[in-house]
């Protein structure tokens, strides 16, 4: 499985989507949402979070703007915390969304915690403000549905069947310069429970593991070529599938900090890994029906 798109955005898989699943959503009486990020984060928070919240949900077909004037029908409050349990520790960051209309009621409200590898991890790098921004306005995008899909939603009928997330290991990246084995690792396993999969921090416990290689080409021309596998492989070693993305970068672009480059990576990758899942489920001979347990 390839996974590659030209720059300037690298790595992105082919079938990677960018808008949720059935084209969500076209907002009641077609209103749009005014993001208010908490006035009293300091602007190198306040600012990137306000502008990745409005791209998060523009991504999920909703209109948005941090502007005062912006014409809206609703209004995101939004504002994070860092929580340190442990000093020494690494910190846990929570992102918190409440959703209200015109006269100030409120719609829904959700928190996404983001527990880090390292103590100073936030700090060092807020990248992951982008993934946290388009899980957000996915699933604010769900809560401003048309009256179609309400009606639809709020019929009585017989509950949809549990289903049971896939659990699965990361195992160490290896040959990543800079700081990429554990930014890949952290950005991958943020993506895919995103996507509907569980992360367990013990092998024995999973299904499923994923090993990543990484190979940074020599420079020519002034460029990196940067090749990337993802090997899926069941809890007993037995491979299942790899998944593979290629592209070029700058030369020494990935020899410290890689940024945006690791949720690119991991957007795509996880695509990736999920058809390997689905593919092989389906070579199990599953009765016609069953549903894949990612979202």
């Amino acid at each position: 499985m390839a996974a590659c798109s030209p720059l300037p955005r690298p790595f992105a898989h082919n079938n990677s989507p960018e808008r949720a699943p059935n084209g969500l959503v076209t907002l009641l009486d077609t209103g749009g949402i005014r993001v208010k990020i908490d006035k009293d984060l300091p602007g190198k928070l306040s600012e990137p979070l306000g502008k990745e919240m409005v791209r998060g949900l523009n991504l999920a077909d909703v209109p948005a703007s941090t502007l005062q004037d912006f014409q809206a029908n609703y209004t995101l409050a939004g504002t994070l915390h860092v929580n340190r349990p442990d000093l020494s520790g690494p910190e846990e960051v929570v992102f918190s969304w409440t959703l209200t209309d015109r006269k100030g009621v409120q719609v829904g409200s959700f928190d996404q915690p983001i527990r880090g590898d390292k103590f100073g991890w936030f700090i060092e790098d807020q990248t992951i403000v982008r993934v946290v921004a388009e899980d957000a306005g996915r699933q604010i995008a769900g809560m401003v549905q048309t009256p179609e899909q309400i009606a639809a939603r709020e019929t009585p009928g017989e509950p949809p069947p549990a289903r049971t997330a896939p659990r699965f290991f990361l195992m160490d990246i290896d040959g990543a310069p800079g700081d990429g084995a554990t930014s890949l690792r952290r950005s991958l396993a943020f993506v895919m429970k995103r996507e509907g999969a569980e992360i367990v921090k013990n092998r024995d416990d999973a299904q499923y593991m994923v090993k990543g290689f990484v190979n940074v080409s020599g420079v020519i021309d002034n460029e990196n070529d940067v090749a990337l596998t993802w090997l899926v492989t069941s809890h007993d070693g037995k491979e299942l599938g790899k998944v593979s993305q290629n592209n070029k970068v700058p030369a020494g672009r990935l020899d410290k900090r890689w940024g945006d480059m690791a949720l690119a990576v991991a957007n795509g990758a996880t695509m990736g890994i999920k058809g390997v899942i689905v593919r092989h489920l389906a070579a199990k001979n599953k009765p016609p029906g069953l549903e894949i347990p990612f979202q």
